[in-house]
């Protein structure tokens, strides 16, 4: 008798002569077996991927839902610099609610070409600011 074992921690026994061809087969079957209960790689992928382009969809259109609303709601209102006033006191004097005020003054400072931190007195600032402030 043929005695085959395998990676399956499986030992078959076989009479000869076709002991390797019946440990073959029964081998073949164990392999399939296993395969039917393994979870599929190819599915588990694509319902991962689903759930990531399902996700980056959502927080684009939300991302995109507040960028309209922002706009539609922004108006500007235009702010003379004082002596001793800085960008973070007049940022967080006129700071919409919902705002970041580090995002908040990087828009000061997009919005009227301002490089660094520093304002003069007599400088005019066009802060946008929601009408509903």
């Amino acid at each position: 008798a043929n005695t085959c074992s395998n990676n399956f921690n499986t030992e078959v026994t076989a009479d000869p002569p076709f002991g390797k061809a019946i440990c073959k087969a029964i081998y073949r079957v164990i392999a399939n077996q296993m395969k039917k209960t393994r979870p599929k790689k190819n599915v588990s992928r694509g319902i991962l991927l689903f759930i990531l382009l399902l996700s980056l969809a959502a927080s684009f259109l939300f991302t995109l839902r507040k960028n309209l609303q922002a706009q539609e709601e922004l108006i500007y209102l235009e702010v003379t610099v004082q002596k001793g006033d800085t960008l973070w006191t007049i940022a967080r004097n006129n700071l919409p609610i919902g705002y970041d005020i580090r995002e908040y003054i990087w828009i000061i400072q997009r919005n009227n070409q301002i490089e660094g931190a520093i304002i003069f007195p007599g400088q005019i600032l066009r802060l946008p600011y929601k009408q509903n402030h």
